[in-house]
């Protein structure tokens, strides 16, 4: 449980990563770019 946590991510994550975060219950994960730039790559 990473109940409180934050996690900082540079682009936007895999399904299966987001599944992780959900299930370790972290509070928030900021983007450092916008979704937007990271569909473009």
């Amino acid at each position: 449980m990473l109940k409180g946590c934050d996690l900082y991510v540079n682009g936007a994550s895999c399904p299966m990563c987001m599944s992780a975060i959900y299930w370790a219950r972290i509070n928030r994960v900021p983007l450092g770019t916008r979704l937007e730039d990271t569909i473009k790559q």
